[in-house]
């Protein structure tokens, strides 16, 4: 195993494999999606786009941690400390006022995925050493901007594409009212369904259309093939959960195929194997590290009593 550190780029080509409702706020009773402000020929325009936070915890956070949580047989034995930890890279909760140097060589050491993630320990921020970039839709308004940011290897975007609210849609669900529905009279009381007014609902909201393209990046910055190694495996496990992102994914929304292309060259399943055997190589270890730094201190002990 090399321990050489390098700088890695990580090129995703992201494709919708459904509708993506990655939304940034409510107008009415209808669900926006999230945009950005882009400078084009014809003035500003708010154009989609995929959050780097939102890619940053479901294809590489989530993921990553739950491997590790069921690897090491901690489901239903981890306090919460360790959970935010693991899951949303932790809380300050106490002063810093002891020497963290060796917890933190050994939380590198142990844990490759939160080397590159940085986190928190109770008493002390730790950087990472992973930028993940924002989803950038594959439209006219971003086709300069995508251009100057291709890999090398690549081919220029010369023709022109669709515009951005081309690839905009609109969804609507009806939530149906239980007591309206064929057969209701058997379950309900019968005042109560004399009486009843309909609770119907419908909901709605603009979405990404299907087959729609997002490219991205994650740049990691003065790792070893670990780090790697570490974060292709948790985007391997959130495509083979379905590759979710955004809202809505319990009905089939944001599902994207992505494919990865690194640069400087490395085998990614080579590093991804390494990645996991050390994983198992370090259990012990580091199931010890997770309960010594995150354990609760012990109450004040009270006067006694006279």
């Amino acid at each position: 195993m090399s321990n050489s550190l390098d700088n890695y780029r990580l090129f995703l080509f992201s494709e919708a494999g459904s509708q993506i409702t990655h939304m940034m706020g409510i107008s009415g009773n209808e669900a926006l999606i999230a945009r950005e402000k882009i400078f084009t020929e014809n003035g500003v325009i708010n154009v989609p786009y995929l959050s780097g936070n939102a890619i940053r915890h479901r294809a590489i956070r989530e993921p990553g941690a739950k491997y590790l949580i069921n690897r090491y047989d901690l489901a239903g034995k981890l306090t919460p400390d360790i959970l935010n930890f693991l899951l949303t890279g932790g809380s300050l909760t106490e002063g810093s006022v002891t020497d963290n140097l060796k917890t933190i060589a050994d939380m590198q050491y142990l844990f490759p995925l939160y080397r590159a993630l940085g986190g928190s320990l109770k008493n002390q921020i730790l950087s990472g050493s992973i930028n993940v970039g924002r989803g950038v839709l594959l439209c006219e308004e971003n086709r300069a901007m995508i251009n100057k940011t291709l890999p090398k290897d690549f081919d220029q975007i010369d023709t022109v594409l669709m515009g951005a609210e081309s690839f905009v849609s609109q969804y609507q669900y009806t939530r149906a009212d239980a007591t309206k529905q064929k057969d209701a009279d058997k379950f309900l009381d019968k005042q109560i369904l004399d009486n009843n007014e309909s609770n119907l609902m419908i909901y709605n909201g603009q979405s990404i259309v299907t087959n729609s393209v997002f490219l991205h990046d994650i740049v990691l910055n003065n790792v070893c093939i670990l780090e790697v190694g570490a974060v292709y495996d948790a985007l391997i496990r959130w495509q083979e959960a379905a590759g979710t992102i955004g809202g809505q994914s319990r009905i089939g929304h944001g599902r994207l195929k992505t494919s990865v292309n690194i640069n400087p060259y490395v085998d990614l399943d080579d590093a991804r194997q390494q990645y996991l055997n050390h994983v198992d190589t370090v259990k012990d270890d580091a199931i010890a590290w997770l309960y010594n730094t995150f354990q609760s201190k012990p109450e004040p002990t009270g006067k006694s009593k006279k």
